[in-house]
């Protein structure tokens, strides 16, 4: 799941030098983000109802059970994680949260940070345009369905960043730990990753300065 979401990022990475006519590297040096999922989920597991309730059912309490869980495997793993600062899920469209009623990836977060003993932020990462539901595209369609889709409100970051409790806890750095229900082919958690990294950038903020990991309850393959 790490080597699959940092190659996205360095594929994008590569094509932005490229567009500016940098050298690899000469901007900035991406570090190898980290990735964790509780379980794997394909066609022969049973452990793929699990997102599929929460997300379509309105199974809340299993969303907050195996958040906790997740979060609780994400705090013993302390070389990777021990440095996490703040829980940010993927968004939704206003509307489609609206018509949901709730926002499956939030639902996770909020177990994933109580369990980590940090704050979760919702109010930083934004959708700013609705997207098509990515069930039926291609890699390719999925891909392009959220690019560009996620903003950030520099801001709220720039008045997290400058936060007491993270002078205290991180030395002035930031780990973002984003989270979302399952990472299938990546491009969700990609572009939100994209949208976090432009504003790091727009606030001086290098990449060693700013991690952003992410977790998922499921992750798309076979072990």
């Amino acid at each position: 799941m790490a080597d699959r979401f940092n190659a996205m990022i360095q594929r994008d990475l590569t094509a932005w030098e490229e567009a500016v006519q940098a050298p690899l590297g000469a901007v900035w040096r991406e570090p190898y983000e980290r990735a964790a999922a509780l379980f794997f989920y394909n066609a022969n597991s049973s452990y793929r109802n699990i997102p599929q309730s929460i997300k379509y059912k309105g199974n809340v309490a299993a969303g907050r059970f195996f958040g906790t869980l997740l979060g609780e495997e994400i705090r013993r793993d302390s070389s990777l994680y021990g440095d996490v600062t703040v829980v940010m899920p993927v968004p939704l469209h206003p509307l489609r949260r609206w018509r949901r009623g709730y926002n499956q990836a939030e639902v996770i977060a909020k177990a994933v940070a109580g369990a980590l003993g940090v704050p979760m932020e919702t109010h930083i990462l934004s959708r700013k345009r609705r997207t098509r539901t990515q069930t039926r595209l291609s890699v390719e369609q999925k891909a392009a369905n959220v690019r560009g889709a996620f903003g950030v409100n520099v801001g709220r970051l720039r008045k997290l960043l400058s936060s007491s409790y993270l002078q205290r806890s991180a030395e002035g750095r930031i780990n973002v730990l984003l989270i979302d229900d399952v990472f299938t082919t990546g491009a969700t958690l990609n572009a939100c990753h994209h949208a976090l990294r432009e504003a790091f950038t727009e606030l001086g903020i290098p990449p060693q300065s700013a991690r952003i990991s992410i977790a998922t309850l499921a992750f798309v393959g076979s072990p």
